[in-house]
């Protein structure tokens, strides 16, 4: 017999942005509540546990840069956020 179950889906982000990441969880407990399972990749940031504290499982992934650079375009980001 053939499930007509929704496909599982995976949102991928940095957990770096609150407004992203709290806008992601809602879509996909919306999705959830439609008997669709999800799945959040990430590196691991201060948002992460929004998507486990509702249940959902974290898959972590590893940078593929060096910290250095990884530095770089976290100070960036944050310049052209926050200091304009």
């Amino acid at each position: 017999m053939i499930e007509n179950k929704p496909p599982k889906v995976g949102f991928v982000t940095i957990f770096g942005n609150l407004g992203e990441t709290r806008t992601l969880v809602e879509i996909a407990k919306e999705y959830k509540e439609l008997s669709g399972e999800v799945v959040f990749i990430g590196y691991g940031s201060r948002y992460e546990r929004l998507a486990e504290d509702v249940g959902f499982k974290v898959i972590r992934i590893k940078l593929k840069t060096s910290e250095k650079k990884h530095k770089e375009v976290k100070e960036r980001r944050y310049k052209y956020h926050y200091k304009k």
